[in-house]
């Protein structure tokens, strides 16, 4: 829930920090589902690489909105020059 609330009040790098925590806890049965948000925290908070690096692609073939991050993250980064893609 407070997950949720951070990405709402737009606080994408608490919100990423979060659902990968929630995520360590008990990734096996994952009871607050933050794999199906943590790629699109991890997006907002403009970490493509953590996207390509935590999900392989052989992991992902069974769950669309990871590979549809995937595909995001791996398109930024071959458009935008590492320079641009810094967060601050």
């Amino acid at each position: 829930l407070s997950m949720r609330v951070a990405g709402r009040r737009d606080c994408y790098e608490t919100a990423f920090s979060l659902s990968k925590m929630l995520l360590m806890l008990l990734p096996e049965i994952d009871p607050t589902f933050a794999l199906l948000s943590v790629d699109y925290y991890a997006i907002k908070n403009r970490d493509f690489q953590w996207v390509l690096d935590s999900h392989p692609e052989e992991e992902v073939r069974g769950i669309p909105s990871i590979a549809f991050g995937r595909a995001i993250a791996m398109n930024i980064l071959a458009k935008a020059p590492s320079s641009t893609l810094s967060r601050g």
